[in-house]
């Protein structure tokens, strides 16, 4: 119930609050006074009845609160009635002790007033004239004392009036700030209106541009207009992020998240900027922190973005490190804090002062050089203080900046879910270990979780491992130091690591005993996250550990490109026949190509009567319209549509298309109904995507063509299995992307290439024994065949790299014969799509002819 009442935004429930406590503190001034000898019993026990009664009615009205939380004018009329006359009855029978009570009219009608306006202000006031008058009539005290009495009834009548004064005034001040907020709030939306207008054929040309063939000067422009697009739309959002801080606007979430997924996604967002500097972009959590967290992701990956990309900004040589830590944790909550630490140009004492101000940097030359508004500063400050958190920094010129920020996030229930046991068990780790096989806490660890790791014994076999079978892409993702001796070799062997660009991602796990301790700040500066256990090690810090591994490399961030949109609706979708209501010409020509592209039908029209004139004309799947047309706009089409056929089972979906992006314009919508609302610039994915939710992903077949042969190729072949050969959809993805026919027959001959070579290095290590890069080798034909739509070469390459050691000798030699039949039906099939003649493989079975040497 109090938090219920708390919550109340009626000012009628603090009016309420007030009137309990005032009766309970007359209540005990009575109980005091009863002890008095100079009055008489009778006159206090009459108060006591009194005001009990009147606590008994206040409490009454804090109960109807929660049934009628409405404001009531009845209610509140009946309060006044019963809060003045209680207060009369009071003065007029409990004599001098009752004296107080003028007081408390005057509270009251105070109280009213600047809660409910001047009308029941004047009510108040009358009614306290009018009780205090009978006090004045009809108690002994009062006649007695008729001059004080008299000068009490002026007050009584002057205050209120001057009181009222205030209250006009204030009122007229609060409708000047109220109008002078709807002005900027009517600013923005008409300036982010009049800018997202043509960014949205900025954007969506550019868009557009990057998907034709284009020579290396024509691309180059392109790329040049579409980042400069992107930009543009980033301050306009960086903008409007600042009018709803300041406006009190912006809501919260509070949902549960993982923050190590979070984290790492948000770093691949950014690492294409840091590698084109070839700086260092690392993350360092700390293990003890549960990293299954609820709180607000959207707005604390916004804080990270903004600083990140800060430090990634203004460092021009070395490295940008994020590192998470527990400041305090208990009770279910963990303060954490984040630090993003640089070696850029660092900033002066008297520029740290005011680098968190809107529009502020270090000083006109950092503008002039690197460019920026100085707004992502500001806003990672006032998000941090609307998440409860502080933020600060502490820089030297010329040596770099940490910016900091503190957190308290509440934990999710300590139970770990079976998509992170499922996710874990995809880790890949290499246990280096001075006994091969030796059965230790983490060998017996690991098992118990289900995840695979392959053994090594020394550094210089580990190194000579991953550089030989990575073949671009590293095959493991972890690789733990099991208790080895802390050398040369093994500091050697960490350095060797980070120079390795292929190595660089891999985590480091030292798990160490007291004598073995390793110093990990002796490494300098590194690309590998690295970690450090003592044993006997907890538990629960290795599984974080391997879980903020596991989802670093696992890509679930949803960032996928224009053609792969494109491609997606192509497979997933018949063609639509979609209306277009849009003013702008560009933004029609625009959004025509888009839908063109995506093998849509459409129709263009500039306003909202041509709308209702084409719906009445032909039918279509889907109407996309602006906001705001001349004649009539989209929400006054969308509802006379709807109207008209009220009666429809099945009614055509709109989606609103505007350059309105404030909470108004959002909600407008949602009040008349319609469901999809894009803000202009809009991606060409994102609205397409926004098309197959709208449609409800109609899955009829674009082309006429024979269904089981559009989707997937399946084998023949005896031994094939159940799984086809080929995923379309996925091949038809790397066509699209292809620009002309000699990259296919390119990527085909690579391919060919490459599975010859794995698969002559899986028949050596087949034949000699070494499981491990039996393993490695069939991770990378996974990986490659994956790529390729080849659905049942990946998955006899995930069987072999399965294997375990103690049935290796068994199946190997028989996962390989399978693997080589896979490839040639893999050859078979990427021929006939492709129209390209079929490489030969060697056919000769592998337990006859075991190769010495790798082709």
């Amino acid at each position: 119930m109090r938090r219920r009442l708390r919550s109340h935004p009626n000012t009628e429930v603090e009016q309420g609050v007030v009137r309990v406590v005032m009766i309970a503190i007359i209540l005990l001034y009575l109980s005091l006074m009863s002890h008095s000898v100079s009055t008489e019993v009778w006159v206090v026990q009459s108060g006591i009845l009194l005001f009990s009664v009147h606590l008994l009615f206040g409490l009454g009205v804090m109960i109807s609160f929660l049934f009628h939380p409405q404001r009531s004018t009845l209610r509140i009329t009946l309060g006044i009635i019963a809060d003045i006359s209680s207060f009369s009855i009071a003065m007029i029978t409990t004599g001098e002790i009752g004296a107080p009570w003028w007081a408390g009219c005057l509270w009251i009608t105070f109280g009213n007033g600047f809660r409910y306006g001047e009308r029941y202000l004047y009510f108040s006031t009358a009614l306290s004239v009018v009780g205090f008058s009978a006090a004045l009539v009809l108690n002994e005290f009062w006649q007695n004392n008729i001059p004080i009495g008299i000068g009490l009834m002026v007050a009584m009548t002057v205050l209120p009036g001057y009181i009222a004064v205030l209250i006009k005034r204030l009122r007229a001040e609060q409708k000047r700030a109220e109008e002078a907020s709807q002005a900027k709030s009517a600013f923005l939306a008409r300036m982010s209106h009049e800018i997202r207008t043509p960014l949205n054929g900025i954007i969506g040309t550019g868009d557009l541009l990057k998907t034709c063939k284009l020579n290396r000067e024509e691309r180059e422009y392109a790329d040049i207009i579409y980042a400069s697009g992107q930009t543009l739309l980033k301050l306009i959002e960086d903008i409007l992020d600042i009018s709803k801080i300041e406006a009190g606007k912006l809501e919260l979430e509070h949902t549960d998240f993982d923050l190590h997924s979070l984290i790492n996604t948000t770093l691949r967002m950014l690492s294409a900027e840091a590698e084109s500097k070839q700086l260092h972009l690392t993350s360092r959590i700390a293990l003890d922190i549960p990293y299954r967290l609820v709180g607000d992701p959207h707005h604390l990956r916004q804080v990270l973005i903004n600083l990140i990309g800060n430090a990634i900004k203004f460092t021009e040589k070395g490295s940008v490190e994020l590192r998470c830590n527990t400041i305090r944790s208990g009770e279910g909550r963990s303060l954490i804090r984040f630090e993003v630490v640089d070696t850029g140009i660092g900033i002066s004492a008297e520029a740290q002062a005011k680098i968190f101000e809107n529009f502020s940097q270090a000083d006109e030359s950092t503008t002039r050089k690197f460019g920026g508004t100085g707004l992502g500063t500001a806003i990672a400050r006032q998000l941090v203080e609307l998440m409860g958190g502080r933020i600060g920094l502490q820089s030297t010129p010329d040596i770099g900046s940490t910016f900091w920020f503190d957190i308290e996030f509440q934990h999710q229930a300590q139970l770990v879910k079976e998509a992170e046991i499922q996710q874990l068990q995809e880790c890949h780790v290499m246990r280096l270990c001075s006994q091969p096989g030796a059965e230790t806490d983490i060998s017996h660890t690991l098992k118990g979780w289900g995840v695979p790791f392959n053994d090594v014994a020394s550094t210089r076999e580990a190194l000579r491992l991953l550089i030989s079978s990575t073949n671009g892409i590293t095959p493991y993702e972890v690789i733990i130091l099991d208790d080895v001796p802390y050398s040369d070799d093994t500091r050697s062997f960490l350095i060797s690591l980070s120079r390795e660009l292929a190595l660089s991602s891999i985590t480091i796990l030292l798990v160490q005993s007291e004598q073995n301790s390793a110093k990990i700040s002796d490494l300098g500066e590194t690309g590998n996250t690295i970690y450090s256990l003592r044993k006997p090690f907890d538990k629960a810090l290795l599984f974080n550990a391997l879980h903020a591994s596991s989802v670093c490399n696992h890509k679930d961030d949803g960032i996928i490109s224009l053609s792969e949109h494109f491609t997606r609706n192509r497979n997933v979708q018949r063609p639509l026949k979609i209306l277009v209501a849009e003013d702008n010409s560009v933004n029609r020509i625009v959004t025509g190509r888009i839908l063109e592209h995506a093998g849509h039908q459409h129709h263009l029209v500039d306003n909202g009567m041509q709308v209702l004139d084409a719906l009445e004309k032909e039918h279509y799947d889907l109407v996309i319209v602006d906001m705001q047309m001349p004649e009539l706009g989209g929400i006054d089409a969308f509802r006379m549509y709807r109207f008209a056929h009220a009666s429809d089972d099945n009614p055509i979906p709109f989606i609103m298309l505007t350059a309105n992006a404030t909470v108004n314009a959002r909600q407008e919508c949602h009040d008349a109904g319609i469901k999809h609302f894009l803000t202009k610039p809009v991606s060409s994915g994102k609205l397409l995507e926004t098309i197959a939710l709208a449609t409800g992903h109609p899955t009829h077949p674009l082309h006429n063509t024979d269904t089981r042969q559009a989707g997937r190729m399946s084998s023949n072949q005896p031994g094939a299995g159940s799984l086809d050969v080929v995923d379309q959809s996925i091949f038809s993805q790397v066509t699209e992307l292809a620009p002309d026919n000699q990259f296919l027959h390119r990527l085909f001959d690579n391919f060919t290439a490459d599975s010859r070579q794995i698969l002559s290095g899986m028949r050596e290590a087949a034949g000699s024994g070494d499981s491990t890069r039996f393993r490695a080798l069939a991770h990378a034909l996974k990986g490659s065949s994956l790529n390729l739509g080849l659905l049942e070469l990946s998955s006899l390459a995930a069987d072999s790299e399965k294997i375990p050691d103690s049935r290796f000798q068994q199946e190997a030699i028989r996962n390989t014969d399978a693997v080589r039949a896979g490839i040639d039906r893999a050859w078979s099939t990427l021929s006939q799509l492709l129209n390209y003649p079929k490489p030969a493989v060697n056919d000769a079975p592998i337990s006859d002819h075991p190769p010495s040497e790798p082709s």
